[in-house]
C-alpha cells in the first residue's frame, strides 16, 4: 500500500455533566433498586452513565433494597402481632427455626401375642366383622374402607 497515508484519530470520549440528585431522583433510585432493577437498566432511566450513577447514588444503590426488605418485615411482624396466623407461622419459620417435622416409628410386633395385636388395632381399625378381621390377618383380604375410621379413609 505504497503512497497511502493512514491517518488515526483518537476518538474523544464525551463526558456529560451530571448535575447533582434531586430528593425525587434519589428516591427514584431506592425504589427501583428495592422492586430489583439492575444498575444497568436505573441508569438508562436516569439517563446517565454507570459510572456516574455510581458516584452520585452509591447509597440509595447500597441501602435501597434493605430499606425494603425493613418495610415488609415490619408489616409481616404487624400482622403476626394482630392475629394473622400465617404470618405468625411465617415468622416463626424464618426467625425462630421453626420446622415441619414428620416422624414415623416402626416397631416390631412379630413378639406381640394375638391378643395384644388385636388390642393394638382396635385403636387403628374399627373392628366390628370378625370374619373380616380373620381374613385380613390370614392374607386373605386387605383392609377395606369400612374398616377404616373416616378420617383415615384410603
Amino acid at each position: 500500500m505504497e503512497g497511502w497515508l493512514i491517518s488515526i484519530t483518537p476518538v474523544k470520549r464525551r463526558y456529560t455533566k451530571v448535575s447533582p440528585p434531586t430528593k425525587e431522583q434519589r428516591s427514584l433510585v431506592s425504589a427501583l433498586v428495592a422492586y430489583g432493577a439492575g444498575r444497568k437498566s436505573i441508569a438508562q432511566v436516569l439517563e446517565i452513565s454507570e459510572d456516574a450513577m455510581m458516584a452520585h447514588y452509591r447509597h440509595e444503590l447500597e441501602t435501597g433494597d434493605v430499606k425494603a426488605n425493613m418495610k415488609v418485615a415490619e408489616r409481616l411482624f404487624q400482622a403476626a402481632m394482630d392475629g394473622n396466623v400465617i404470618a405468625m407461622t411465617f415468622w416463626l419459620r424464618c426467625r425462630a427455626g421453626w420446622r415441619d417435622v414428620s416422624k414415623l416409628e416402626i416397631e416390631d410386633v412379630s413378639r406381640l401375642s394375638d391378643s395384644e395385636l388385636l388390642a393394638r388395632a382396635k385403636g387403628i381399625v374399627d373392628i366390628t366383622d370378625m370374619d373380616e378381621v380373620n381374613a385380613l390377618a390370614s392374607g386373605k383380604k386387605s383392609v377395606s374402607d369400612k374398616m377404616l375410621p373416616k378420617r383415615q379413609k384410603r
